[in-house]
This record gives C-alpha cells, structure tokens and sequence, in this order.
C-alpha cells in the first residue's frame, strides 16, 4: 500500500488520522502553517474514503528552501541500512555504540576521503530522497558507480537515486566528527520549487510580508536592549549571614551604635545606624558600566542609598526613602563598590539585593546624553552631532538592508541613522516605528543620532540584509486579506515600473497645496512605513510618479489607500498616463487596481488626485506591463524591481502513478480571466504521453489525454469565472478517459490506455518546466486507481 503505511482504517479517528499524516509531513518540513485548511483536506479524503488511494497529495501546509512538500510520500520508512556494503576510504570511521559514530578524514567529500562508501542497492533509480545526518562538522556525498558527483552538501542532502550510488560521510574539513541518526527517505512525491527572486504574500495575520523576511536573520545585537548580565551580589538574600561572618559582605564604616541584624529564618537583614557613614560592601562592579540593581525594602525610618563606586549617586532613584520592590540603573563611577548605606539616623530592612550588568556582552557603545534603562534606549536631551549609538557590522558594500526602530516617548528632538547608509536617513521625531532601506557603502558600522537634543526613549532596533539570495527560495503560501483560506501561489515575472512604492517628497512630483508625510502609520505590512497625503480642493492637489514605458500592451496601476480618519467615506481620483478613475476611500485599507493601454516610450504618470478636500494613507504603488495586479513587489530605492516566475515541478516517479488508471485531482483558481494561466501535466517527461490541465483565457478551462503523440483529446470547458476556486479531476483507464468539475461529469469518451510506467513525473507547468501554472492551488492529487463516478462527484463537489 502507498502512502505513510498508516494502514487506513475506516473506523479509525478522522481526526487522529490527519493528526499522524501532518505530524510526518511536519517532522521533514522546515516551515509549516495553515495546519486547520490541510487537515480539513485529509479529513474530507477520507470521509469519502479515497484518502488511501491516494499516492500523493499536496495541500498548502508544509516547505523548505526550494521544496515543497507533499502530505503523502511513497514512503515513511527509513531505507538506509548500515550494514550493507560498509567500507572505509581515506579516513577512520569508529562505531561508538548507540548508533553514534566518529569520523576523521583529510577534507571535504571526495573520493578518497569519504568514511563510508555504501553501493546503495536499496535505493530506486529515477528516485528523490531526503538523506538526513544528526552531528557537527558532517558533509555528505552521493556519487553514482562511475564515482561521477550526484550532490554533495549538509543534512538535509536531496538527491535523485542513479543505477548505484555510493554514498560518503565525511568530516567536514578534516575536523574531527560525530554523527548519529543517519535517515534515507524517499521523498518523491515533494515538489521542486524555484524563483529566482524575492516575493511578497498576505501572511496568516493578513499582512503584507515578504517572504525573505522569514529568514532573514537579525543583524542587531540586544536590539531590545533587554539584556542582562548574571547576578553579581553574593548572598543577596542574606541567608547566609551569621553573627560577624557576613558572607560575601563586608562591613564599612565605624560602627557607633549602629548594628546589623538578620531576621532568621527569612533571611532579612535590618540595620540600625545613627546617621554615620556605616554600611555593607562588595567589590563586584566596573568603572563606567551600567547596572540595574533590584531590592525590596520592607520597611524605613529615614532614608538610605546604594552607590555604586566610591564617588557614585547618593540621590533618586540611587536614595531609597520608600517600601517595596524597587528597581533602577546606575552607573559606576570612582571604584568597582557596590556601597549599602545610611543617609540619616534610622532604621531599614532589606532583602534580596541583586546587581546585572545591562548590555553585558557591550553590544552598544552609547555617547554622552545616552543611556539604557529599563530595557529602552533613553536620550537625555544632552548630547551633540558626535555623541551616537553605535554597533559595529560587516556590512556588504551595494547590499540593501531594512533598518527599522520605534520611539516609544519622546519629548523633544529627532533621530537618524547616519552611515553606511547612502549618508543617512531623514530625522523622525515621532512616537512607532519607523522602517527605512538603504544601500550599505564602505563604512561597517550603524550609527543612530540626534540632530537637535533628542529627549525620550527608543526601543526595537532592527537590521536585515534583505538583498535576495537564491539560498533563500520559499514557495509562497497565501491567504486572503483575512488571513484565511491558504493556497499556494504561483506568480508569472513582473515588473515594479514605480521606483519608489512608498511615495515621498523628494522623489515623487506633488502640487503646490499637497503635502507627502513618509512613515506616518502603520500599514498593511504591519509597520510604520505608509505614507501620508494631504490635498484640500482646489489648484495643486495632486501627486505622482513618472517613468518611460517600455512596452506596448496593457498597464495595471495597484496601490493600497485608506481614509486618514474621519467617519465618511472620501471620493478621490487616481490616474495612469491620461486616464482616471474614480474610487472612494474608507477607514480601512483596500487594494485598488486600474489598467489601461499605454503606448512604449511614453512618459507616464501614475498617482492620485483629488475631488474634494482628502487626507489619506497611501502604500505600496505599483505599475506592471500585465493587464492584471499581481502580488505587492516593493521598490525602493529608485530602480524597478522585478519579481521572477515560479516553477512548482519534479514530483512522482512510475511507482507513485499507475500509468493504466488512475485520477489527476486539482482545486485551484486562476490569475486573470483575460490571460493563459499555464499548466498542470502528468507525463513521461515529454509532451508524447501526458494529461495536461490547463486554464486560457476567456474563463475557459481545457483538458488533453495524449498517448504516443497520436489522437490527442482535446477538450474545452467554460466556466463562469476561472479565477474562483474550481474542482477539477481527470479519470484515465479501462480504454476510458473522463473530465469531472465542480461535481459534474463533463466528459466521458472512449481512448486508450496508457502503456505500464509510463508516467513518471508531475509537474504545476508542461513536462519541461516552462508553461508553469498562474494561479492558486488549495489541493492537488494523484491516485493510484481509477475512482468511480460516485468517488469522483464527491471529490469534486
């Protein structure tokens, strides 16, 4: 039986069925997401009992870089064995029980230095697998019987099985190394994913994300500044003090009358003094440092204070005169003291005194008039153009990094980021968060300062180097403005002919009577990056952006804009080149679309106008050469942005598709009504035997059934709107071939069959990666038998 093995009952739990068919699917997968959608897939499957007919089955749950996976797999099982053919080559290999092994060679995998040559009989010629290794400095190396190189990388390795392969582990290198858990897992039914670009999508929170965002990694150290060092106090909760032993304290001062007493079994500790300099002391800080000490008084007669160094504050927040658990910072200044001691002639009770370094591992060097406290960043007013908040980096020179930090108070003045960044950011003074790109120059390190006395409080720095990288090449997973219904987008190449989506003063043109404020309000990605445009009635009311057209053919303006407060509705205008359209703005964000004809080498102009008086929010512009919007691409630093197309193929093999029946199984949705969407195609690898499912334009949707390139079906069908989701299943075998959509038997003639393991390959795209489907894909399946026409009107409805 295909599949995980599970062993299908029908009076098992549906729930618990789904349960251990996406646990599988998550324990191989890097990312997972929209869990509920795929389970409710399964579920569906198996209440008309076709789940175990099923060899494969996609859904939007599960991917890696540049894979997506299938919730079936031909199998679960592990099928590497460690006692077929073990040898040793170049290198020392030791079994150190437990299924842990060391390996010592001379480098990186190469014949002659791998540790285990396994002629790998067990695997299936034309197959993928996944061969993952748990263990540190580990390479791994498939070669074929020749000794040619199959692939060589880290765990996890995808590979394509040859005639023979001969599998190699070896010390990456040539340290020394420890592997365990060796795991070769026919994956043959995932999907081979490629772009070679970054993309956007609408993320399960509804937001506008870009999809290199899920890894890029942080740059910025302590960037919430929430670090602290260890405790540094010995016996802070006083436990330990015995009669003149103080254990880690020691007593300063002359007594006079003064004196210690510890509450037992609490652990409290009292001291009565008559005003003279008595107190306890450790010698646990560093000059200039910044610590935040953390006691609880539990009750006061006068007042006292803890000064950190010989010559450190003796007034707020440093002078205590109140109860309770109180926490502050200071800085040490004279010594490395830490002094406990009266102010006045009293009494006091403390407990659990603690001492943490801020900003411990020194991630920030802060200039006068800047400090940390209380997990923020604190501008003090009094600082000059030279006193900055610095980090350093190695920056990529030409590189493009998103920077991003958010004023949490402020007072007074404004903040900037200086080099490398093009010669810095524009000065922000106002409370959220604030998001910039720039192009990284020669300098490595981020600075962050005030142009005129910044006083109040900064938090959340951010920096990601968000140049695309084909190391980075996720499959999309989108959902509606809602974050609901998750589907798989695939997307053809377009073009952002807008240079900057985020209109600003300097580089978009405006009107006299219009004002641009950048980084107003939040928007639909979630930051603080959407614009504001001003415009009463009247002359000068206006805004835009101007490129050259390139192309003749159909142009689609895109943007997202709402209402900037205000219960009623707004009326505006939006133009490209010399048409405009009228749209009416609300309190929510909406996406509007607009296209038109534009004639190559023409100026155009796209932006907004006004009827009446309007104050709005505007985010992400965009003009393509496609009669139809596509996917936010976000542009800003001048030049167009283009976002590649995206292939989803390399799925199946002749032992997961019975060539002589089976079903083809989609539920997807297309881009445009107007435009061909491209292909799904169960094939040989050629276009002589194949089943293509195909959208075109004018809502119809086509069917071919083509054995050795003689006497193709070809059929049409129209539906009312080829851009909602459609069931479709297409049924081969038993000298029949029939089409079901939505329900409804479309098609059912007479053709032959297919000769046994022919069909070996699944692609969303014809059999050579080009013609790659346009659209939204909610499930896909293939079946190992022909259903019946009940299976199949319950399939598709």
């Amino acid at each position: 039986m295909l599949g995980l093995g599970l062993g299908v009952s029908k009076v098992s739990s549906l729930r618990s069925l789904a349960a251990k068919l996406l646990a599988k699917l998550k324990s191989r997968s890097t990312y997972y997401e929209n869990n509920k959608d795929s389970k409710q897939v399964v579920q569906d499957l198996d209440t008309i009992e076709v789940l175990d007919k099923a060899s494969i089955l996609l859904t939007p749950t599960a991917y890696s870089d540049a894979r997506v996976h299938s919730v079936k797999t031909y199998t679960g099982d592990n099928v590497y064995d460690d006692d077929i053919d073990e040898a040793v080559n170049g290198g020392t290999w030791t079994d150190n029980g437990d299924s842990t092994f060391t390996v010592t060679g001379t480098g990186s995998p190469s014949v002659g230095v791998g540790v285990r040559d396994v002629s790998a009989s067990y695997l299936i010629n034309g197959n993928t697998y996944s061969w993952t290794v748990d263990g540190s400095n580990v390479s791994l190396a498939v070669y074929d019987a020749s000794f040619t190189l199959v692939a060589s990388g880290t765990s996890p390795l995808y590979f394509t099985a040859t005639a023979t392969n001969r599998l190699y582990i070896s010390p990456t290198d040539g340290v020394s190394a420890t592997y365990s858990n060796v795991s070769i897992i026919d994956v043959s039914s995932d999907f081979d994913f490629d772009r070679a670009s970054s993309a956007t999508r609408i993320n399960s929170d509804g937001l506008v994300q870009d999809m290199q965002s899920i890894t890029d990694p942080e740059l910025v150290l302590n960037g919430d500044f929430e670090e602290l060092g260890d405790d540094l106090v010995v016996n802070g909760d006083f436990y330990n003090w015995t009669g003149d032993n103080p254990d880690g304290w020691t007593i300063q001062g002359s007594e006079n009358g003064s004196n210690f007493v510890t509450e037992s079994p609490s652990g409290k500790l009292k001291i009565v003094s008559d005003g003279s300099l008595i107190g306890i002391q450790q010698d646990i800080l560093t000059v200039g440092k910044t610590y935040t000490i953390t006691v609880d008084v539990d009750d006061i007669t006068g007042n006292f204070y803890i000064r950190t160094g010989a010559t450190g504050i003796t007034v707020a927040p440093n002078r205590i005169s109140t109860t309770g658990t109180l926490s502050f910072n200071s800085i040490c200044s004279g010594d490395g003291s830490l002094f406990i001691t009266r102010g006045s002639s009293g009494s006091y009770t403390i407990d659990n005194v603690s001492v943490q370094q801020v900003d411990p591992n020194d991630r920030w060097s802060l200039g006068a008039g800047w400090s940390i406290e209380d997990g923020e960043l604190v501008g003090d007013g009094n600082m000059t153009a030279s006193d900055t908040v610095n980090q350093a980096y190695n920056f990529t020179d030409g590189n493009t990094y998103k920077f991003s930090f958010e004023i949490t108070e402020r007072t007074q003045g404004s903040v900037f980021i200086r080099e490398p960044f093009d010669g810095g950011s524009d000065a922000v003074g106002t409370v959220g968060t604030h998001t910039f790109n720039y192009v990284a120059g020669a300098a490595n390190e981020l600075r962050l300062r005030s142009d005129d006395n910044f006083t109040g409080k900064i938090d959340n720095i951010s920096v990601k180097d968000i140049t695309f990288s084909e190391d980075v090449d996720l499959a999309r997973i989108n959902y509606d403005s809602n974050g609901e219904n998750g589907h798989i987008l695939l997307e053809p190449t377009s073009t952002n002919l807008v240079g900057y989506s985020l209109p600003n003063d300097t580089n978009w043109s405006k009107g006299s009577n219009t004002t641009i404020t950048e980084n107003y309000a939040v928007s639909p990605d979630g930051t603080q990056n959407a614009s504001k445009l001003v415009m009463p009635s009247g002359s000068g009311t206006y805004a835009y952006y101007e490129f050259t057209a390139t192309s003749t053919t159909n142009h689609t303006l895109s943007f997202y804009a709402k209402n900037n407060g205000g219960d009623a509705d707004v009326t505006m205008a939006f133009f490209m080149a010399s048409q405009t359209q009228s749209i009416t703005l609300t309190n929510e964000w909406q996406r509007f679309e607009f296209t038109t004809s534009i004639t190559s080498g023409n100026t155009v102009q796209v932006g907004v106008d006004n009827i009446t008086s309007v104050d709005m929010l505007i985010f992400g512009v965009q003009c393509e050469a496609l009669p139809y919007a596509t996917s936010y691409i976000p542009s800003l630093t001048g030049s167009t942005v283009t976002r590649a197309a995206e292939t989803l193929t390399g799925s199946g093999n002749s032992t997961l598709i019975n060539s002589t029946e089976g079903v083809l199984y989609a539920e997807i949705a297309a881009l445009s009504t107007t435009e061909g969407s491209g292909n799904i195609s169960l094939s040989d690898g050629t276009g002589d035997n194949r089943i293509y499912i195909y959208y075109f334009e004018d809502n119809a949707i086509s069917v071919i059934y083509n054995i050795n390139s003689t006497g193709a079906v070809i059929n049409n069908f129209t539906l009312s709107d080829i851009t909602s989701y459609t069931k479709i299943a297409a049924r081969w075998g038993n000298s029949n071939f029939s089409v079901w959509i939505n329900g409804t038997e479309v098609l059912d003639v007479a053709a032959s069959n297919f000769t046994s393991n022919t069909l070996d390959l699944l692609n969303l795209a014809k059999p050579d990666g080009s013609g790659q489907l346009e659209g939204k894909c909610k499930a896909l399946a293939v079946f190992d038998e022909a259903l019946t026409d009940t299976e199949l009107q319950n399939l598709t409805s």
